[in-house]
């Protein structure tokens, strides 16, 4: 189960309820402190705890507490699910044992405090960065990516920029063209080369684990999300672009640090523009009149 938003727990928890229950909002609110508090370090709520008897019937083997306690466990395993589903790489990464481990350890930091689970692990790569455990620096840019690929499915479907477009923009307009990104679009920068990680664990493969800059954009296309690891210069190119600079001011801010001719330069960046194009990772154009 990807995402659960609970509503099945509360029917199902109905049954137990002694009293009517009279204002579905109040009840939600009391049910979900006592479905989420015993994970949050601060405990359940007092006034939770002394409905739960008033409210609950206890059968013939559980007191009321533990009643609640079992659909309590068992939102503590949504969690660790809804966690696999945004983080696949790191649980591959880690393994099964010591990624669960991890998820408890965020879970007791950062429990679930709203009634999706949407978006429970954000906070994943903060919460890396504040340890000192072995490998982290390599989890932090492995979670980043992860995010950011989970962050693309909020964003909106939007038209893409297509080549007829680009065809009708005049000769004299092309160095103050800027280019504007779909939403679904994330630039990310490591130190690590992550997207051949992601690539060799989704396949079985040994993971390269030796440290090494690279640069990643991830995009959406399709409902489908994508990734692909840049060169430096590409991801300057993407980057400038992406911010709305100008491609006059793209392509000058790219000359100062390519080595090769500058005819050259023009070329490979025209070829990976043209790539990005296809790829559909520009919505559309703002030319200068």
């Amino acid at each position: 189960m990807k995402r659960d938003d609970l509503r099945k727990t509360y029917i199902d928890g109905l049954g137990a309820i002694n009293a009517p229950v009279t204002a579905m909002a109040d009840f939600q609110a009391w049910f979900f402190d006592a479905l989420v508090g015993p994970h949050r370090s601060k405990g359940m709520r007092q006034a939770t705890q002394e409905r739960i008897k008033a409210e609950v019937r206890p059968s013939a083997e559980l007191r009321a507490e533990e009643r609640i306690g079992i659909y309590s466990d068992r939102f503590k395993e949504h969690m660790v699910l809804a966690l696999q589903a945004d983080y696949p790489g790191l649980r591959l990464l880690l393994g099964e044992l010591p990624f669960t481990g991890l998820c408890m350890e965020y879970l007791d930091r950062f429990p679930s405090v709203e009634f999706s689970l949407n978006h429970l692990g954000r906070k994943l790569p903060a919460f890396l960065a504040r340890t000192q455990r072995e490998g982290r620096e390599l989890l932090i840019d492995l979670t980043r990516t992860e995010l950011a690929l989970c962050e693309l499915r909020d964003e909106p479907e939007v038209d893409l920029l297509d080549t007829t477009t680009l065809a009708n923009i005049p000769d004299d307009a092309w160095p103050e063209t800027r280019f504007v990104t779909i939403p679904a679009i994330r630039l990310l920068e490591h130190s690590y080369p992550i997207v051949p990680l992601l690539d060799a664990l989704e396949k079985g493969q040994s993971p390269p684990l030796k440290p090494r800059p690279s640069w990643t954009v991830a995009w959406r296309k399709n409902f489908e999300n994508h990734r692909r690891e840049l060169t430096e210069l590409a991801f300057l190119v993407l980057t400038s672009l992406a911010e709305g600079l100008s491609l006059e001011h793209t392509l000058e801010s790219a000359a100062e640090v390519w080595e090769g001719a500058p005819d050259q330069m023009q070329t490979q960046i025209f070829q990976w523009f043209s790539e990005w194009v296809e790829d559909g990772l520009f919505a559309s154009v703002r030319l200068p009149y």
